[in-house]
């Protein structure tokens, strides 16, 4: 390049600026430029030294501000070389760890955080980090400085330069220690749960308030005669219908739920796929949303048919032994101290009601006679076929008891005179019809009757002996007869 003398100071180190920037830019001067020339060719330099700088702040800037971002971000980051070494670890994963940046900044990973078990397996992730050239999720353990274990998920990419050679890795990370282990609790207590569910003795169910069963136990559909809990579930549609023997009892399942909101030890029938009935015992609950609608109910129940069967026969067992107990064994009337029990009551509700009430003491006339001719089981037969005649001669709610022997009491509550003497001579005259044929042969008896009546001012004792006193006469007067004490 060839200078011209007598130009300006300024002119020249303009020219020498101008000169060497071009030749670092490379760009070439073959001819003589004048001054505005090489002025114009300056602020054009200049101005690429501007735009220059103001990338390079830029860059700079973007690059400060993402490592703000994951300094200040709450997840793990860390930055691994092609050697494995760390060559960058932000403040919350340094935190969470208990290290300082001087203690693993350029220290091997592995070693550092990977417990020694997990090491192999860690490498062939990274292995397939380089080779798939694409991000991977996984899960592994990284040790904390005092030797905790953490369990991280960690989001994982490799990076390339432009030659595509491996240059870092880097991944982001989340703790999930304690998801985990919340979730290993629930896991174990789904299985508790299916397990109780599975292999419990008791019926387990779930079902809609609609009336359909969400899922029942295996007990639940043996107890049914189902094959399998799925075979229960699919084939009933219609609980009250198909469940349910008698549909008051759905009815009743679900007016506790309205007042209550469960059942407990609710007693019903149900059927049995091949149609037979069970009885249960259930105990129910309702789960509600969160509108306060109940959602399903679920509950258990057992198998109580042979409780039922075994209380049914100590019912009957008790009637039978109550009957006996209150009942002479030979004729089936009422025994002695029953009779005189309900005489005692039908007194005290009379005076209550000031109502009247009547007895009556029968005696079968020369009954030894019958005994001695034809034998005492002629006579049982006597008796028997006398209360017989007695029984549905009276009215339902009149009594009658054997006071002893051959001696029967009536006890007529809500009566008349002119009712009583009607009704007395109607049994009088039923037994002389009657023809009673036993085990000897045809025999006929008569009754004498002593009669008094009370609207309950006289106990049974004084009742008694008035018409004992009536039953005197009546004996004294022929027999076959009634005779009156008021």
């Amino acid at each position: 390049m060839v200078l011209y003398f007598g130009e300006s100071e300024d002119y020249f180190c303009k020219y020498v600026q101008a000169n060497q920037v071009t030749k670092e830019h490379g760009i070439a001067m073959d001819k003589k430029l004048t001054y505005e020339e090489l002025e114009k060719r300056v602020q054009e330099l200049e101005k690429i030294e501007s735009e220059e700088k103001l990338v390079e702040e830029k860059l700079f800037e973007e690059i400060y501000f993402s490592q703000t971002l994951l300094q200040a971000a709450p997840v793990f980051f860390v930055a691994i070389n092609a050697e494995g070494k760390t060559i960058m670890v932000n403040e919350t994963m340094l935190h969470s760890l208990g290290y300082k940046q001087e203690e693993v900044v350029g220290k091997d990973y592995l070693t550092t955080f990977v417990p020694e078990k997990n090491r192999e397996e860690l490498s062939k992730i990274f292995d397939k980090l380089i080779q798939l050239k694409k991000p991977t999720l996984n899960e592994n353990f990284i040790m904390t400085k005092d030797g905790k274990e953490l369990l991280i998920e960690w989001h994982g990419r490799s990076i390339f330069n432009k030659k595509s050679e491996f240059s870092y890795f880097f991944g982001l990370g989340i703790d999930i220690t304690e998801r985990k282990q919340v979730e290993e609790k629930l896991r174990e207590s789904e299985e508790r749960y299916r397990s109780i569910f599975e292999n419990a003795v008791e019926g387990l169910f779930q079902s809609t308030p609609e009336g359909r069963f969400i899922s029942v136990n295996p007990s639940f559909a043996r107890m049914l005669g189902y094959a399998s809990p799925e075979e229960l579930v699919s084939g009933t549609s219609d609980i009250a219908k198909q469940y349910y023997v008698n549909n008051e009892d759905r009815q009743r399942y679900e007016q506790l739920f309205k007042t209550a909101g469960f059942v407990e030890n609710f007693e019903y029938k149900v059927q049995c796929k091949d149609g037979s009935h069970i009885w249960v015992s259930d105990n129910t609950r309702a789960i509600y949303d969160r509108d306060g609608k109940a959602a399903r109910y679920e509950g258990y129940v057992t198998d109580i048919t042979d409780q039922m069967q075994a209380k049914q026969e100590l019912k009957l067992l008790n009637l039978r032994l109550k009957h006996e107990a209150t009942h002479d064994p030979l004729t089936g009337a009422l025994s002695r101290r029953a009779i005189l029990d309900n005489l005692t009551k039908e007194l005290i509700r009379a005076k209550r009601r000031n109502t009247r009430i009547s007895i009556g003491l029968c005696d079968i006339d020369h009954f030894k006679l019958v005994n001695d001719k034809h034998g005492h089981q002629a006579g049982d037969d006597v008796l028997c076929s006398f209360v017989k005649v007695m029984q549905n001669t009276l009215r339902p709610y009149d009594l009658l008891g054997r006071y002893g022997g051959e001696e029967f009491l009536l006890v007529l509550s809500d009566s008349t005179i002119s009712a009583e003497e009607v009704l007395y001579e109607r049994l009088r005259a039923k037994i002389v019809d009657n023809k009673i044929m036993t085990r000897s042969g045809e025999v006929r008896i008569t009754v004498s009757i002593g009669i008094t009546s009370s609207i309950g001012d006289d106990t049974a004792d004084a009742m008694i002996a008035k018409a004992d006193a009536a039953l005197y006469r009546a004996k004294e007067n022929g027999r076959n007869k009634l005779a009156f004490a008021y």
